[in-house]
C-alpha cells in the first residue's frame, strides 16, 4: 500500500540521516592504507540491494537492477559489453553476420560447464532463446532481445540467432543480462536451483532479507573468481545503507544518493566513483488513460519544468538537463535540440484548452525502490503547482513497486538505468508493436508504458535499426527524437550520472555506464 508523502518530510528525514552519517563519517576518518594491489583470494563481499529477485531465471526478473547484478553472477552471456562499450567474447568466441543481415552465427567456447558439470553446447543456447522468445512463455525479455525471431543448431558449438529484421548492433544484445544463459532443466518463474555458467553459484535465498552466493570452483575463466562468496543483505533506505557502508556491516552498494556524495568523498576509508550515462527516472503518463490521453494535458505538465534548475534539484548537479528523451549527450547520436523552456502561460492555455480551466488533481506513484525516485517526484509537485496542476505524490513499498506500480498504475515514476545502443534507448519504450493494444492487461511484456501510438515514429525507428550507414541512421534518430520530445508520455527532465560507493580494501569493483559489473574480477584486501 502507498503513503502519501511531502517534500517537506522527505528532506527532514534526509537532513536526520545525514547528520548520522557525518558523526559515522568523523569515527572513521582515517589516513588511507596503502592497500597491495596484487589480487588475493579468498573473504566475502556484502553487497546492499533495495529488493529482494523476483526470480532466478534471467527471462522473468523483472527488477532491472537484481537482473543486472544476477545476469553476470550466475550466469554468463554470448558477448560481454566492457566498461568503456565495447564487445568482447564471452561464452562465444567469435560471430558474424550472415544472411544479408537476417541472421548471426555464434561460435560458442569449448569446455563450459554449468553449475551441476554439465558442459554448455549450441542446444542450451537454442533452448534458452526459443524459450524465451515464445509468448507461451511469459517472459519479459523478449521485448528486450528484438529484433531475435529464433534460435537453431549448426552443429554442437554453433549457433544460428535468425532475426525479424536486420540489425548491425546484434552482437550488443546477446551481451544484455537479459540474455543472460540459463540451463533449460532448471528454467522457470519459481526456480530454487538456477544453474547458470556463471562465476557464482546459488546457495540460500531468505526473501526480503539476504541472497548468498558462494563461488563456483570450476568456472571457465582460469584463476576467476577471487572471492569465496558475496552476500546480498536487503537494505531499501539509501540513508541505511550509507551507514551501514560507514560501519563496515556492507562493502558496497549499487548507487549512491547525491545526498550523501560530498561526505563519503572526504571518508579516506570509502571510495567514490562518478561516470555520466543515460540512466534516468522518467515520470509516466498512461497516454490511454484520462487525463493522459489528451496530448494538451500531457504537454502542459512538459511545460511546467525548469530543466536545468531540477538536475540542480534532485542530483546536486550530477547529471544534464533532458528533454524528454533520454539520449545523454555522450551518445553519439544524441539529437542537440534546445531544451524545453519552462512557461506556466502556455501550461495553463493547454490545460484550459483540454477542459481544465481550474486547473487539474492527479496522484503520482514513487517509491524508494531506486535512487532520486521520491526527490523526482516531489520536484515535479513543485513546479507544476503555479499551473493549477496539484500532485498528490504517494509512496509505494520496494517490495510492491514493481508488481503493483510499475506500468499499472496511470502515472508513475520509473527508472531505466543507461541503454548500449540509441535502438535500445527509443524502441522498446516508445515503438508502437512495444505494447499489446488489444490486450492492455496483459502486455507485461511490453515496454511502451506511456502507451504511445504513433506510426510514423514506429516507421523511423524500423529505419534507424536496419540502416548501416551512420550519417543516415543520425538523421533519422534526431528526427525520432524530436516526435518523443513532442508527443511521448515521458517526463525525462534529466539523465543522470552514476555514482558507486564502496569500501577502500574492495577492488575490481567498478561503475560500468549499463550499471553491471564483473563479480568475477572483484577482491579484498586485508
Amino acid at each position: 500500500m502507498s503513503k502519501e508523502v511531502s517534500r517537506r518530510n522527505f528532506l527532514k528525514s534526509t537532513a536526520i540521516a545525514g547528520a548520522a552519517v557525518m558523526s559515522a563519517g568523523a569515527l572513521l576518518g582515517m589516513p588511507k592504507q596503502a592497500w597491495a594491489q596484487t589480487p588475493q583470494y579468498g573473504g566475502k563481499l556484502k553487497f546492499a540491494i533495495a529488493d529482494s529477485p523476483l526470480s532466478f531465471d534471467p527471462a522473468y526478473n523483472a527488477s532491472q537492477y537484481t537482473a543486472r547484478w544476477l545476469g553476470f553472477l550466475l550466469f554468463d552471456t554470448l558477448t560481454f559489453q566492457t566498461a568503456d562499450m565495447k564487445i568482447v567474447p564471452n561464452l562465444a568466441t567469435s560471430w558474424k553476420v550472415v544472411d544479408k543481415g537476417g541472421a548471426w552465427v555464434f561460435d560458442l567456447r569449448k569446455g563450459v560447464t554449468f553449475h551441476n558439470n554439465r558442459e554448455l553446447t549450441a542446444k542450451d543456447v537454442a533452448d534458452h532463446f526459443n524459450r524465451v522468445m515464445d509468448p507461451k512463455s511469459g517472459s519479459h525479455v523478449a521485448a528486450a532481445l528484438f529484433p531475435l525471431k529464433n534460435a537453431e543448431i549448426m552443429d554442437q558449438y554453433t549457433v544460428k540467432l535468425n532475426l525479424t529484421s536486420a540489425y548491425a548492433d546484434f552482437p550488443v544484445t546477446v551481451a544484455k543480462p537479459d540474455a543472460a544463459i540459463i540451463a533449460l532443466e532448471s528454467a522457470g518463474r519459481e526456480t530454487k536451483n538456477p544453474l547458470g555458467t556463471g562465476p557464482f553459484k546459488l546457495k540460500e535465498f531468505v526473501p526480503g532479507e539476504k541472497v548468498l552466493f558462494e563461488k563456483n570452483p570450476k568456472y571457465w575463466k582460469k584463476g576467476l573468481p577471487y572471492l569465496d562468496s558475496i552476500e546480498w543483505l536487503n537494505i531499501p533506505d539509501p540513508a541505511t545503507q550509507v551507514s551501514a557502508l560507514l560501519s563496515g556491516q556492507i562493502d558496497s552498494f549499487p548507487e549512491l544518493s547525491k545526498d550523501y556524495f560530498e561526505v563519503l568523498k572526504k571518508n579516506n576509508k570509502i571510495v567514490v566513483e562518478e561516470i555520466p550515462t543515460g540512466a534516468h527516472q522518467p515520470v509516466v503518463m498512461q497516454m490511454s488513460k484520462k487525463p493522459f490521453n489528451d496530448p494538451r494535458v500531457v504537454k502542459a505538465i512538459k511545460y511546467c519544468l525548469d530543466r536545468e534548475k531540477f538536475v540542480e534539484l534532485v542530483l546536486n548537479g550530477h547529471g544534464v538537463a533532458a528533454n524528454d528523451v533520454a539520449v545523454p549527450p555522450t551518445d553519439p547520436f544524441y539529437h542537440g535540440i534546445p531544451l524545453r523552456k519552462q512557461d506556466y502561460a502556455l501550461a495553463k492555455k493547454l490545460l484550459a484548452e483540454a477542459g481544465y480551466p481550474n486547473g487539474l488533481d492527479l496522484e503520482l506513484i514513487t517509491s524508494e525502490v531506486r535512487v532520486n525516485m521520491v526527490p523526482t517526484a516531489l520536484t515535479l509537485k513543485d513546479m507544476c503547482a503555479p499551473a493549477g496542476i496539484r500532485i498528490n505524490v504517494k509512496m509505494a513499498p520496494p517490495d510492491t513497486f514493481w508488481t503493483e506500480v510499475w506500468r499499472v498504475k496511470p502515472f508513475f515514476v520509473g527508472n531505466w538505468v543507461g541503454r548500449p545502443t540509441i535502438h535500445d534507448t527509443l524502441y522498446p519504450f516508445f515503438h508502437k508493436n512495444s505494447f499489446d493494444w488489444n490486450n492492455p492487461g496483459g502486455a507485461k511484456d511490453k515496454f511502451n508504458d506511456c502507451h504511445l501510438y504513433n506510426p510514423t515514429l514506429s516507421d523511423l525507428l524500423d529505419m534507424g535499426m536496419s540502416e548501416m550507414n551512420d550519417e543516415k541512421r543520425r538523421g533519422i534518430y534526431k528526427m525520432s527524437q524530436a516526435v518523443i520530445m513532442e508527443e511521448g508520455g515521458y517526463i525525462t527532465p534529466y539523465v543522470a550520472n552514476y555514482i558507486m560507493a564502496r569500501r577502500a580494501n574492495v577492488h575490481g569493483l567498478v561503475p560500468h555506464p549499463l550499471k553491471i559489473s564483473d563479480f568475477s574480477t572483484v577482491w579484498k584486501s586485508a
